[in-house]
């Protein structure tokens, strides 16, 4: 994953896809412990060409992680615009380990000041995203901060939509589970007090789970 420090923004989440091939058998395949030497009976191949972009039809005009302040464009311009500090410059993440952090903090921006933490699961996809924002004036300023998530529909060859076992919004909400169709809404569904909520297709699907209360998502 590649976070962009201006702004703190999501710019690339790639999965790896591993091209398996087995073009003969070895004494490695029943000798494992010869690996070392004569190498494995099969290669593991990443390229550019098989590897997954989670973000590639990410929401229009609204990059991964932003944020904005609602009735305040003066402020949400000037934190895409503001450049954070980063804990570190590279995360590794290594099996066996304890998640890993990485902290985004941006200098004070009209009075404000953001930080970004990050945290992810090496045994899963769980991706743990909290957001502090910390009034640094002397002023009482009533803000509400609004966080986007979603992504658009893919076209397919001819210039229709792709179409999938199922495609779009999935949230739990009233303890069930509540799918939308992609077919059914116009840019915006809805949802009040749901505990999560995402965007799925016949392959992966990407939730969000609101760490404090939520009166209305949409």
């Amino acid at each position: 994953m590649v976070i962009d420090t201006k702004g703190g923004i999501g710019k690339s989440l790639q999965l790896k896809h591993y091209k398996h091939t087995k073009p003969r058998l070895t004494l490695s395949t029943w000798f494992p412990f010869l690996t070392s030497f004569i190498g494995p009976d099969y290669l593991d191949e990443v390229t550019v060409d098989n590897r997954v972009q989670m973000f590639g039809n990410h929401l229009e005009g609204v990059p991964a992680f932003a944020q904005e302040f609602k009735g305040d464009a003066k402020t949400t311009e000037m934190f895409r615009n503001t450049v954070f500090s980063a804990s570190q410059d590279h995360v590794v993440l290594e099996e066996g380990r304890l998640n890993t952090t990485l902290t985004l903090t941006s200098p004070i921006v009209n009075g404000l000041q953001m930080v970004k933490i990050f945290e992810a699961n090496p045994d899963s996809y769980l991706l743990n995203y909290r957001i502090q924002l910390i009034n640094r004036s002397n002023d009482v300023r009533p803000l509400e901060v609004l966080y986007f998530f979603g992504e658009q529909r893919l076209a397919d060859n001819g210039g229709g939509m792709q179409q999938v076992s199922h495609e779009g919004p999935v949230f739990f909400f009233d303890e069930s589970l509540q799918t939308e169709s992609t077919e059914n809404i116009e840019n915006e569904l809805p949802v009040t007090q749901m505990k999560w909520l995402g965007v799925e297709d016949q392959y992966f699907i990407g939730a969000a789970v609101p760490m404090t209360p939520v009166k209305n998502g949409f």
